[in-house]
Order: C-alpha cells, then structure tokens, then sequence
C-alpha cells in the first residue's frame, strides 16, 4: 500500500478519540449511483444519495474541511477501491443544514480518518425521506 493512502485511516490522537464535529463543518457524501444526482437542468442531489443504509440506519460522511486537498484525493480513491467502482458525484452539505433536518453526525473514524455518520434516522421510511429531502434540497454538488 503507498504512504499515501496509509495516511487515510485513523491516527491516533491522545485522548484516542476522534475530535467532535462543529455546525460551521461541510460534508462530503461520495455518490456511486447516477440516478443520485441529477444533471439537467442543473446539477443537484436527489434525496435517495442521504438515505441510510438499512443495515445499520446511518449515512456514511466524510468531514471534508478537515482533510487537506492530498487526504481528500487518497480518501476518494481508497473508497472507490474498496467499492470496486467509480464514483458518480460528490454532494457537499453543512453539519447544521444536517442536524437542523433532526439527525446528528457523529465521528466514526475506525477505518478512515475524518470520517463520520449521519444517524437518529426514524424508522418510519416516510419520515426518513423527508429529512432525507431536506438534506438534498440544500446539498451541493461537487464541481
């Protein structure tokens, strides 16, 4: 493995644990489905790309303004290696947009470094679909 993908996972700090997430951060979502994203008339997010995945209700996200422009690059690539598959966009969201729509994001940093989850989704898929929405209606797409 290169050093510099060695540099996308977790290191260890001294209390060990991963620094808390601010209001003013911005995620990043990594997007591998086309139908995601939608690209006419302009660029946008569908709301399916913030839904949780069913097997543990929490959406994966990566703290974007943490990472240097060089963690960033390694992170994508590692994920798209991981995933065997390229990915299709990236929307960017702010955590207050985020925990404003009734969800949290918490650090989840055990395989990445600068990652976290988006949890508290309800169980009632209605209800997960409308923060979901909310999300997306102020995501932005990376150019």
């Amino acid at each position: 493995m290169s050093r510099a993908l060695l540099g996308v996972y977790s290191t260890p700090r001294n209390s060990g644990l991963p620094e808390p997430v601010r209001e003013d951060e911005v995620l990043a979502r990594f997007i591998f489905d086309r139908k995601h994203l939608r690209t006419l008339p302009s660029s946008a997010v569908k709301y399916h790309a913030f839904l949780p995945n069913p097997a543990n209700n929490q959406t994966s996200v990566f703290r974007k303004v943490r990472m240097t422009d060089q963690e960033y690059k390694d992170t994508k690539l590692k994920v798209e290696g991981e995933r065997g598959r390229k990915m299709k966009g990236t929307a960017l969201v702010d955590v207050a947009t985020v925990t404003e729509s009734g969800v949290s994001v918490k650090p989840e940093e055990s395989q990445y470094r600068w990652h976290a989850d988006i949890e508290g989704w309800p169980l009632e898929k209605d209800e997960a679909m409308a923060i979901a929405q909310q999300i997306a209606a102020k995501a932005e797409v990376e150019s």
